[in-house]
């Protein structure tokens, strides 16, 4: 009672204040936390504050009862009864004062703790507040409908029992405030269906069905029927979610109020989304047409902009994204049934939207049609199904933009895209076809023509289908048809179909649409020919007759089909005929290809008119195809070629020749047409004629092309490329009658252009007829040729010719030479035409002509057409490049230059257009063909002038400028990349040709030669790589000489580098080559220096033996050149090896200082000879003393007169050698004896030096040692002493003859014996001996003509010595008679 009387007392103390005080004082918020925390006794006190409250302030309390009602609905689950009674009691007094306002302030917060309140109490509260709404404001309530009846839904299935009792109870107070009757009779099957819509739901929906609605809906039963509707559209159930779409779709056109249903679009519009995405077509159809009924009356409700909302304009902001969504699910590829409820949806809505807002939709969505996706192609398709059919006559103005987009989709590459197309056709032509036919009909007769035969098949389908709408009429059966393709069972029935679509569309019309049906009946694809059989069979009743009707329209559309399309060059167009008996065999599916298909159709139309109508039709389509022929398209005169082709093919040969006449003109007049595809159409016509009467067709068309050809003008090209065009096609049959004519002497240059044109055809099977072409085509260029140069030689001597004369002559020139370049044009065609298959019997043709015996010029042209053959040909000439080479390089020691020059342009151009790596694998084949070639050359008689001045051979071919280059290029690509064997021989090549070469030819190309052997003897190849390097190298300095200066330093290091080789032969080469730098070289001292270090360093004895005669060489060539100095260095190390154990080093170092002394003055030579010399007496070091003793005779040898001072000392010195006990000495000795009888090395003696002091000089010499080396001779201690004494005498008898013959018979005695000796070395020695011993000197240029005449001492010999004389004349008879007067040894010691 306290507590009462306490909160009355706080009411009455606020109302007597006054409201303020409230606020002042914090009333509201201090009752709340006493409500929330305080005690029972203090909440409950609190609450009746609150009731006092509100009771004695009425509407004045109500902006704080908003804050009031969370801790008020949190009280009534306290755990105190007494805290929960206060809280009813609270309540009811609150919602007793609550005005209307009031009660959508309180509604808010009541809704909002539904969901979120975890006390089942206080759930159960708040609904119940819920229901004592709709007695306290149920006008305010009903519009708060759409925020509560969702949220009691919701309530209904709460896990507490007491919980879904007051939902229940308070839905059944909230439904006292609908106004609509029906909706209140239907009240409890709402209200079922809201508590269990499992069950219920169904009912409730048919109960709405069954309705009949006399009075809007208002915004109260829309709250009520939106859940039901909004579940059922979700269900699974199909036919649920189609009666709620239906009853959706529908009650839009009874609320009163559009506004009052855009609060529940977005309960509605998911669950629509959803049954337009249903697998069942019946939800879909329900579902687009409620989207449409929705748009239509929702629309224009809330109408936003785009801008404001993200919308479209035009439709309220809820519809914003709908038209986007479905444009987007046309394209899913989730399912063809989500595309095709999207579809549906759309046609829908653009019904709804209004003729502006539907065709910028229409032309947004076509805008897929070139889309990637197959499904957003298939989706668009979808739409134009549907849009017909929803817009009727509305989509009239769309027809000419939707059905090309509906015939390309029949071409597309998927099956479904095809379908729905073909779909949307078909809705199209029975929704629109009567009324705009004339629109229709030209899009599917020209997709009755489209490349691909799916559009084709759909096209004429559809054509069918329009043609049996407009006839009123249906498909006959195939098996009432005849042969004609007549109808023979319904004459009368067609008859009646063809005049009323006759007199629908009109007369040019019908013929159009009759044309094009019987074109069709020609098809390639199976399917297309026999539904357009079926159609013309339903509406035709007389073929013949109807043809006759249509003939002129069917030819001009034939003409143009057949001309359509881009055709290659190569595009083998197949006619009708090629095809006709395999109809069953064809492949439905093969798409065309730019048009081919078409052209084949129309030209097996045309077939088939000629067959059908025969000689009816003829003489009224050949002046329709002549008159096209005239035409200035290119492309109408390519159909008429390609029909010309088809009436050939289908008439007989009678008809043919009846025609020919007609024909013949018009194949002439197209094979000479200005294009070269209409040139093919015609020459593909010319050979059906021929398969027709044979060779009369050539003999009819051909003359005149060849006259035409003769003409000259712009008629001759197009007539020679009529001629080519017919070759290809019939080859072998043409050319046997043209060449004969063609290559008739003299050949005209018509008839050389023809011949090349025609060369060039592919395949003209040429090689078939080179026995025939070849040796004709060579004849004329001689021919030509000789006449050139007997006119220009007539010119020349035109002492006695009159200027008349003159002109003409130099007109017959110029036409000649004109003539020659056409036939060598002709030939070049020709052989460059031929084919791998033609190879080999071109090579055996032109190698007879290579290789003619009597004319000269016809070796040259035959040369001429294997050069234009390599350079030209595209065939694989692998396998012939050996015979080729053989049969060329024979000609290169010819002596005609124009021949040369030909064989040298025809070398270049197989080095030029022949692999390389080919090429170098024959390159030893290319040197022993050229070696084998210049030997002929040097033993034929009258090549004297192929010698120069010193006796060497040129190499005829080698004397034209440039015909080196090919060898280079061929043989330098071998020594940089080929194998070991094929750098050798490359290397060897280059030499052996440079002997051969004229000077003057081989300068330009010294620098190209020298290069690469200077980087590839520089790698790390064989010995016998660097050997043949070298010796090209030798004879390119021999040959170039100054020419390559700018190689000298390359070259030395080369050389130098080449002396330490393990080759003998590398390093002998490379001691030859530094001697033949020297001549070009201008510093030597450098060289000389390197040498002389070089020898110093070295280890072996071979490396230092080839050193010593690298240094021999130098000073030999170009001792002048070197300084004092670098004498002297290289003196010092000569004197340095003096006692080198090696007897090859001491013969090298021998040679060295002798040539050293050759070029000091006698004091410097005396001095040298004193330093050899020594004490005079013999060195108990045989090696020491065998070096001494090569070295004074190497000096004598070179120093001659010089050493006259301490020459007596030098040959006591050698005579005590010869007669020391130690072999190695004696063999030294005998040795230096024999350097001592030769004649000095030195080139800048005189002849007059020679015989002066030197002679005598030589002569002391031979008398002094002349009986030691008998001695020597005769010794048997060494063989190799022995032949150095006999070779020494040798020496004294060939260069000191008159001394020598002195000492004959000291020294025959012993040489007789050696010619007996077991060795044959000392045998062979001692013939050579014993002949320069015998041989008078006078004699020995007679000897080579057979005669020996024995001198005079050894006949004095003979005669004194009678015991001797007899073997001795026997043996001069035997051998010496018969030796040569020189050997390869006869400079050897």
């Amino acid at each position: 009672g306290e507590r009462r009387g306490a909160a009355f007392g706080v009411s009455a103390f606020v109302k007597g204040l006054g409201v303020p005080v409230l606020k002042q004082l914090d009333i509201i918020n201090k009752l709340k936390d006493t409500i929330s925390a305080g005690s029972v006794n203090s909440s409950q006190g609190a609450l009746f504050a609150i009731e006092c409250l509100s009771e004695r302030l009425g509407l004045l309390f109500e902006p704080h009862i908003i804050h009031v009602i969370p801790v008020l609905l949190k009280s009534f689950s306290h755990s105190s009864d007494h805290v929960r009674e206060a809280a009813q009691g609270t309540a009811k007094v609150i919602m007793s004062r609550l005005s209307g306002h009031g009660v959508k302030q309180v509604l808010l917060p009541i809704l909002q703790s539904l969901p979120t309140e975890a006390a089942w109490k206080s759930r159960q509260e708040a609904l119940r507040l819920l229901g004592m709404m709709a007695h306290c404001a149920p006008k305010q309530l009903a519009a708060c409908l759409p925020q509560i009846i969702p949220r009691l839904v919701d309530a209904g299935s709460d896990p507490h029992p007491k919980v879904k009792e007051s939902a229940k109870a308070a839905m059944q107070d909230i439904s006292s405030v609908i106004r609509n009757p029906e909706i209140s009779r239907l009240t409890p099957a709402l209200l079922a269906a809201l508590a269990d819509p499992a069950h219920k739901t169904k009912e409730a929906l048919e109960a709405l069905l069954d309705c009949e609605f006399m009075h809007a809906i208002d915004a109260p039963s829309l709250a009520l029927l939106i859940p039901i509707l909004g579940r059922a559209l979700k269900d699974r159930g199909a036919d649920l979610k189609r009666k709620a779409a239906a009853i959706t779709g529908n009650m839009i056109s009874m609320v009163s109020d559009a506004k009052a249903f855009v609060p529940y679009l977005p309960q509605v519009l998911p669950g629509l989304k959803m049954c337009l995405m249903d697998p069942i077509p019946d939800v879909r159809a329900s579902s687009a047409k409620a989207l449409g009924n929705l748009v239509a009356g929702v629309g224009d409700a809330d109408k936003t902009t785009a801008a404001d909302e993200g919308g479209v304009d035009g439709l309220s902001s809820e519809f914003g994204e709908l038209l986007p969504w479905m444009i987007k699910m046309l394209g899913t590829e989730t399912s063809p049934v989500e595309r095709s409820g999207a579809a549906q949806g759309l046609a829908e809505v653009c019904r709804a939207i209004g003729h502006e807002k539907a065709e910028e939709t229409l032309f947004l969505v076509l805008q897929l049609k070139k889309h990637v996706s197959s499904a957003a192609r298939e989706g668009l398709l979808w739409f134009m199904s549907f849009l017909p059919a929803i817009l009727n006559e509305d989509f009239s103005p769309y027809i000419s933009v939707s059905l090309p987009v509906i015939v390309a989709g029949l071409s597309d590459d998927n099956d479904g895209v095809r379908e729905v197309a073909l779909r949307a056709g078909q809705v199209i032509v029975n929704k629109l076809g009567i009324q705009h036919t004339n629109e229709i009909v030209p899009t599917l007769t020209g997709g009755m023509f489209d490349d691909d035969w799916r559009i084709r098949h759909s096209s004429v389908k559809l054509l069918g289908e329009l043609l049996y709408l407009v006839g009123d009429t249906k498909a006959v059966g195939l098996a009432d048809v005849n042969d004609e393709g007549d109808n023979v069972t319904g004459m009368s029935s067609v008859a009646r179909v063809s005049t009323t679509i006759r007199a629908h569309l009109g007369d040019a019309s019908t013929n159009h649409v009759l044309a094009c049906l019987y074109i069709s009946r020609s098809d390639v694809s199976i399917a297309v020919r026999q539904n357009a059989l079926q159609i013309w069979k339903s509406i035709v009743t007389n073929t013949p007759r109807t043809l006759v009707e249509i003939m002129k329209v069917l030819l001009s559309l034939l003409i143009e089909k057949l001309s359509e399309g881009s055709v290659d060059e190569d595009d083998d167009l197949v006619y009708g005929a090629n095809k006709a008996g395999n109809n069953e065999e064809e492949e439905v599916g093969a798409d065309g290809d730019n048009g081919e298909d078409i052209r084949i159709v129309a030209s097996r139309s045309l077939g088939d008119l000629v067959m059908k109508l025969g000689d009816k039709v003829l003489p009224a389509v050949v002046p329709h195809l002549r008159q096209g022929l005239r035409s200035d398209s290119e492309s109408v005169r390519r159909g008429v070629c390609a029909g010309l082709a088809e009436i050939l093919l289908n008439c007989s040969r009678k008809q043919a020749e009846d025609f020919t006449e007609v024909l013949v003109p018009a194949l002439q007049q197209a094979l000479c047409d200005s294009s070269k595809k209409v040139c093919s159409q015609a020459a593909r016509a010319f050979l059906t004629f021929f398969k027709l009467i044979g060779q009369r067709a050539i003999h009819e068309i051909v003359p005149s092309l060849l006259q035409s050809l003769a003409e000259g003008g712009q008629e001759a090209v197009m007539a020679q490329r009529g001629l080519c065009e017919i070759v290809e096609l019939r080859p072998r049959d043409l050319l046997e009658y043209l060449l004969p004519v063609l290559l008739t002497s003299p050949v005209q240059i018509t008839a050389a252009k023809a011949l090349a044109g025609i060369a060039d055809v592919p395949g003209a099977c040429f090689h078939l007829y080179f026995n025939q072409i070849i040796p004709a085509v060579v004849t004329e260029l001689s021919s030509i040729s000789d006449k050139i140069e007997l006119l220009e030689a007539s010119c020349a001597s035109s002492e006695n010719i009159s200027e008349a004369d003159l002109e003409d002559k130099r007109m017959q020139i110029e036409f000649e030479s004109s003539r020659l370049s056409a036939v060598q044009q002709a030939a070049a065609s020709v052989v460059g035409s031929v084919t791998t298959v033609g190879v080999s019997s071109f090579i055996s043709e032109v190698a007879k002509q290579i290789e003619h015996e009597s004319s000269v010029k016809k070796r040259r042209w035959g040369c001429w057409l294997v050069q234009q053959f390599v350079s030209k040909s595209k065939a694989d000439y692998t396998d012939y490049v050996l015979i080729l080479l053989k049969y060329v390089l024979s000609r290169c020691a010819e002596m005609n230059r124009p021949l040369l020059q030909a064989v040298c342009e025809c070398l270049q151009a197989m080095a030029s257009h022949i692999s390389l790596d080919e090429l170098m694998s024959h390159v030893e084949f290319i040197r022993n063909c050229v070696s084998s070639t210049a030997s002929a050359a040097r033993h034929r008689t009258g090549t004297g002038n192929l010698l120069t001045a010193t006796g060497e051979f040129l190499l005829p071919l080698l004397t034209i400028p440039k015909s080196l280059d090919p060898f280079l290029t061929i043989l330098l690509h071998g020594l940089m990349n080929g194998s070991v064997p094929v750098r050798e021989v490359a290397a060897e090549t280059i030499g052996e040709l440079a002997k051969m070469t004229d000077p003057a030819v081989l300068k330009p190309v010294l620098i190209k030669a020298t290069g690469p052997l200077i980087r590839v003897i520089g790698d790390r190849f064989p010995s016998n790589v660097k050997g043949a390097i070298l010796q090209t190298l030798c004879i390119l300095l021999d040959k170039g000489g100054q020419s390559l200066k700018a190689f000298v330093p390359q070259l030395q290091t080369t050389f130098i580098k080449s002396l330490n080789d393990a080759s003998r032969d590398v390093r002998s080469k490379a001691t030859t080559a530094l001697g033949k730098l020297i001549s070009i070289s201008m510093r030597i001292d450098p060289l000389l220096t390197e040498l002389s270090a070089i020898c110093m360093q070295a280890d072996g004895n071979a490396v230092k033996a080839s050193v010593y005669e690298a240094i021999l060489s130098v000073l030999t060539e170009g001792a002048d050149k070197a300084s004092p100095t670098a004498m002297d260095r290289v003196q010092s190390v000569c004197m340095n090896a003096v006692p080198d154990e090696d007897d090859t080093v001491r013969s090298a170092r021998s040679r060295c200082l002798g040539m050293l002394s050759a070029f000091m003055g006698p004091a410097q030579v005396s001095g040298l000879l004193i330093d050899l010399l020594g004490s005079g007496a013999a060195d108990t070091n045989s090696t020491v003393q065998c070096g001494r003793l090569v070295s004074i005779g190497a000096v004598l040898q070179c120093a001659g007169p010089k050493a006259m001072e301490l020459r007596e000392e030098a040959f006591a010195f050698l005579l005590k050698g010869l007669q020391d006990d130690r072999i190695v000495v004696k063999t030294a000795a005998c040795r230096a004896v024999g350097l001592l009888m030769r004649t000095p090395p030195q080139r800048s003696l005189s002849e007059e030096d020679r015989k002066g002091p030197w002679r005598a000089a030589g002569q002391a010499a031979v008398h002094t040692f002349a009986t030691s080396l008998a001695e020597c001779t005769s010794d048997s201690g060494s063989s190799e002493m022995r032949i150095y004494a006999i070779s020494a005498i040798k020496q004294a008898a060939k260069n000191y003859y008159g001394a020598t013959s002195q000492q004959i018979k000291s020294m025959v005695p012993p040489l007789l014996l050696a010619t007996k000796d077991i060795n044959l070395m000392v045998r062979y020695a001692a013939d050579r001996a014993l002949k320069h011993l015998s041989e008078a000197p006078s004699s020995s240029s007679s000897n080579a003509a057979g005669g020996f005449v024995t001198s005079p001492a050894m006949t004095a010999y003979i005669a004194t010595n009678i015991a001797a004389a007899i073997e001795m004349k026997d043996y001069i008879r035997r051998i010496l008679s018969k030796l040569p007067n020189d050997s390869e040894d006869e400079g050897n010691v």
